[in-house]
């Protein structure tokens, strides 16, 4: 199954996903993704989740088209929507382990 969902204000961002058995990465990018001549750089993300005991270990990465353009998505605050949404999703599996 495949998606396209426009993200207010920004760009058009294609999200696949797919179904699979762990550990399966799931995949994402820039609608524009290499084709974009200028503006801010794309990148092409893969986030895997795999057992870890009674947790889940996940893993992302960010594959850019150049050194150069991910420097540059660094300088412009990359990391920071990252970091804000992993502790968003922190506290809110430590109040869904308390559900019952």
């Amino acid at each position: 199954m495949s998606t396209q969902t426009e993200i207010p204000p920004g760009e058009p961002v294609i999200v696949m996903s797919r179904l699979y058995d762990a550990p399966r990465p799931l995949l994402w990018q820039n609608a524009d993704h290499g084709a974009r001549k200028d503006g801010p750089p794309t990148t092409h993300i893969t986030l895997t989740l795999e057992e870890a005991g009674k947790r889940t270990r996940w893993t992302m990465v960010a594959r850019f088209l150049s050194l150069a353009d991910r420097d540059a998505a660094l300088d412009h605050g990359f990391t920071g929507p990252i970091a804000a949404s992993s502790d968003v999703l922190v506290d809110y599996l430590k109040t869904a382990e308390r559900a019952p």
